[in-house]
C-alpha cells in the first residue's frame, strides 16, 4: 500500500496493489512490518482482571471492627519536594492499623503498608477498598490481596467520595499535625508516627463513644 501511493504521487504510475505484490515477491522484496509488543499485549490481558469492582459502596460502618478496611496515599511537601504516605485504616474505628512512609511512588511501600496488616487480626473475608490508582492494580497487589484471604473493592473512577473515610483522615492529619516543610524525611517519618500513634491510641472521638479508635476497636472486638 505504501509503495502503491509512492510511485502514484511521486512518478505518477498506476498499479494496483496485488501487481505490486507479485513484483515485490519475485525480486524478494519486504516491507518492513511493525511487530507486536508482546508485553504490551501481557498488560493489556491482565489489566482486566486488576481493576475489580465497587463492592463497598460507600458502606463504610458494616458494625463490626476488622471487616473493612480503607487504604490510599497522600503527597506530603517537605524540602520543596514530596515524601508519599501510604495508610491502611479500619473502616468502621477509623483506626490506622498500617502506614509506610516512602520518598519514592514505586510501588513497594504499598506493598510494605499491607504486609503490616497480615500482622492484624482481621475478620474473616475481610474487605480492603482503595481506589483505581496504578499501586493498586498492580498484578503485585492484587495477588497479596488474595494470599492474604482479603476481597479487593475499588472507588468508581474519579470518584473520591467512594474512599471518603480515608481522605478524612488524611485531612485531619494535615491540619492537626502542623506539618514543617524544613524537616528532613526522618523528622518528618518521626512526627507521622508520633501523630498516628496518638491518633490511634489517645485521640478520642465522640462519634465513638468518646473513645479512642483502638478502645473502640477493642469493644467491638470483645462484643462480637
Amino acid at each position: 500500500r505504501s509503495l502503491k501511493l509512492e510511485l502514484k504521487n511521486n512518478y505518477e504510475l498506476i498499479y494496483n496493489r496485488k501487481c505490486i505484490q507479485r513484483i515485490m515477491r519475485k525480486y524478494n522484496i519486504h516491507c518492513p512490518i511493525k511487530s507486536n509488543n508482546p508485553y504490551k499485549n501481557i498488560w493489556k490481558a491482565t489489566k482486566e482482571d486488576r481493576v475489580v469492582p465497587n463492592i463497598l459502596k460507600r458502606d463504610f460502618k458494616p458494625g463490626q471492627a476488622r471487616k473493612v478496611f480503607l487504604t490510599d496515599i497522600t503527597y506530603i511537601k517537605h524540602q520543596g519536594k514530596f515524601s508519599y504516605l501510604s495508610v491502611i485504616i479500619d473502616s468502621q474505628t477509623t483506626e490506622p492499623v498500617a502506614f509506610k512512609l516512602s520518598q519514592s511512588l514505586k510501588e513497594n511501600f504499598v506493598l510494605d503498608t499491607l504486609k503490616q496488616l497480615h500482622k492484624e487480626e482481621f475478620a474473616k473475608d475481610a474487605l480492603i477498598h482503595s481506589d483505581q490508582g496504578v499501586h493498586y492494580t498492580s498484578y503485585l497487589f492484587h495477588k497479596a490481596v488474595k494470599d492474604m484471604g482479603l476481597i479487593q473493592s475499588m472507588s468508581r473512577r474519579g470518584n473520591c467520595l467512594d474512599n471518603a473515610s480515608c481522605e478524612s483522615f488524611f485531612g485531619h492529619l494535615k491540619t492537626e499535625m502542623d506539618i514543617n516543610e524544613n524537616s528532613s524525611f526522618d523528622e518528618l517519618e518521626t512526627a507521622i508516627s508520633k501523630y498516628i500513634y496518638y491518633y490511634r491510641y489517645q485521640r478520642y472521638q465522640q462519634n465513638l463513644d468518646s473513645m479512642t479508635p483502638y478502645e473502640y476497636g477493642t469493644t467491638l472486638l470483645k462484643a462480637a
